[in-house]
């Protein structure tokens, strides 16, 4: 009820108008407390359920039309390049964009070399090359002291200190050769068009397989022989071990650089597709902050901040490099969306137990719950789905959809306008190093549906010391020599302790060297005292301290640099 009432306002000469608005509240008033028999929903006769169906407006129509079928002309453009940095490079679809982002080199371990020298042997006897030529590349390409501990910052009490492990190295030697070597000879890394000249057979014959073997300059005149017997066939060997190194691993090719930010530990990396605007011949797609395991489309924003000299949008095209954008048409049968736990349509169907809407915990704040839950239980059934399939590694825009209802009526409906700003996974825009406004096409990147990770080889806790203004990075995990992950702390204690066996001995060969001499042993001082004073205590060597540091080009921002700290093998004896 809305009464107006004019009257004059004091010192006005004209009417105002006063509106007073009254609501009234209905509220329920339920004459019992137990709602369960209510809620069972219980069935009574025949008569009782039809007035049931009417009260909950089973039999109430609409004088609305059903879409029956829709007409989507929807245009595919494909993501043709792929870069970093000043680094650009014709997009794969065939490859996961993961493994074209993440491939590292061939990991350098024991397994590694023995997986490598058990398939060649395996290549050699299928190909019917004789077996004394697998030796030959033992011998060619020997396992040195510095190879079995696969980087300068292991030491032999590493291996040593490892029953397991020293007896795997003594397993080991004279039946695996160092397959890095071998497969750098045969692949001649110096150049970047390697498998590219090796498909049209135009390589020189220093890296053929039978060749590699020849320049060692190690073989006698009867092993030149052997070679020269089953060249082809060796050389076939070569050819096929390197097409299973290409499916097992994907190596980074034609760069040195990485996508990978070590002052941020994620990846940064940008991709582009043709664009239909004269100015703009190429989008760039960038994603920033990648290092979840999986790029997904929110991943990713549009850059339109680009200079046009920019590698990645330049207006050239590289070799097999994909610019033609695929128009496709298609007549699809229109449904009813459906999702787990939909409320079911007629009120006597049995649903899934499973389901409970009733124990949603939202509060007033928590809108994208209750709007979630306003969805699934009022508007579910108003949603029409028409299943249409996009190709992978491609952005998709859908130019019209002519919908054709029950009636025979067609209509059209058009993308939305992109003033209008409505958005549903669609990708941000930036304009001017803001992000505003949204896209209307669909990425779809070329992710892997599913992975299989294994067990990290590698993990690093990060600490803040606030007493000492420092960070440490705490190894928990470090790679093993069979590439696998071995706790770093118990590598370190055994390392300590084979240490100390070495130190005991050599004091042992000196006592002896001393008493054979007619000179005196040291004495050792024995303090009877019930506590001792500890002027310091040392860190653990899983332990390492990065310090802040000031960047040059700012006046206050810093970065944290990694510090070194001094091995006291004494100390070290103590932690």
């Amino acid at each position: 009820m809305k009464p107006e009432n004019n009257l004059d306002s004091p010192g006005q000469g004209k009417a105002s108008s006063i509106r007073l608005g009254v609501w009234n509240r209905l509220e329920p008033q339920p004459r019992k407390v137990d709602f369960s028999q209510v809620l069972s929903a219980p069935t009574a006769d025949a008569l009782w359920m039809l007035t049931r169906q009417w009260q909950f407006g089973e039999f109430t129509g609409e004088d609305a039309a059903t879409s029956i079928m829709a007409k989507v002309i929807a245009e595919f453009t494909p993501v043709s390049r792929l870069g970093w940095d000043n680094h650009v490079s014709v997009f794969n679809n065939d490859i996961p964009l993961e493994a074209q982002i993440e491939g590292e080199k061939v990991p350098v371990d024991w397994r590694t070399h023995l997986q490598v020298s058990a398939y060649w042997k395996k290549l050699l006897k299928a190909n019917e090359v004789d077996a004394t030529l697998f030796q030959m590349f033992i011998d060619a390409f020997p396992m040195t002291d510095a190879d079995w501990l696969m980087s300068p910052q292991r030491e032999e009490q590493d291996i040593t200190g490892d029953k397991d492990l020293l007896r795997q190295q003594l397993f080991l030697k004279n039946k695996i050769f160092n397959t890095t070597t071998f497969i750098k000879n045969l692949t001649s890394p110096d150049s970047n068009a390697d498998n590219v000249l090796r498909n049209q057979n135009i390589l020189d014959d220093s890296q053929l397989a039978a060749n590699v073997l020849r320049n060692q300059n190690i073989l006698d005149d009867s092993q030149l022989l052997e070679v020269e017997k089953f060249e082809s066939n060796l050389n076939l060997a070569g050819d096929q071990l390197l097409l299973w190194l290409n499916k097992l691993y994907v190596v980074p090719q034609g760069t040195s650089t990485s996508p990978w930010d070590q002052s941020r530990l994620e990846y940064r990396f940008d991709l582009a597709s043709p664009d239909a605007d004269a100015n703009n011949p190429r989008i760039a797609i960038r994603s920033k902050e990648y290092y979840q395991g999986q790029p997904d489309w929110y991943a990713f924003e549009i850059d339109k901040t680009l200079p046009e000299i920019t590698p990645l949008i330049q207006n050239n095209q590289l070799v097999d490099e994909l610019i033609t954008a695929e128009t496709k048409t298609i007549t699809l049968l229109s449904s009813k969306s459906e999702f787990p736990g939909m409320p079911t349509a007629r009120l006597w169907e049995f649903e899934n137990n499973m389901i409970n809407f009733g124990q949603i915990d939202a509060d007033t704040t928590d809108l994208s719950t209750i709007i979630l839950a306003e969805f699934a239980l009022v508007a579910s059934n108003d949603w029409q789905v028409v299943p249409f399939n996009v190709k992978s590694g491609s952005i998709s825009t859908i130019k019209s959809i002519i919908v054709t209802d029950s009636f025979g009526f067609n209509t059209l409906i058009d993308p939305v306008d992109p003033a209008d700003k409505w958005n549903f996974i669609g990708l941000s825009q930036k304009n001017n190093g803001s992000s505003v406004g949204s896209d209307p096409r669909l990425f779809f990147p070329p992710v892997t549906y599913k992975t299989h990770e294994g067990n990290p080889i590698e993990h690093i806790i990060f600490i803040r010391d606030e007493m000492a203004n420092m960070v440490w990075a705490i190894e928990k995990t470090v790679p093993g020599f069979m590439g696998e992950g071995i706790d770093a702390y118990q590598a370190f204690l055994r390392r300590k302790a084979e240490f100390l066996k070495e130190v005991l001995l050599k004091e042992k060969l000196l006592n002896a060297e001393l008493l054979a001499a007619g000179e005196p042993l040291p004495v050792v001082v024995k303090s009877d005292a019930t506590y001792s004073y500890e002027f310091m205590s040392t860190v653990p060597e899983p332990w390492i301290p990065f310090v802040p540091a000031r960047i040059p080009e700012t006046d206050a921002s810093i970065r944290l640099l990694r510090g070194k700290l001094s091995v006291i093998r004494m100390a070290f004896l103590s932690t």
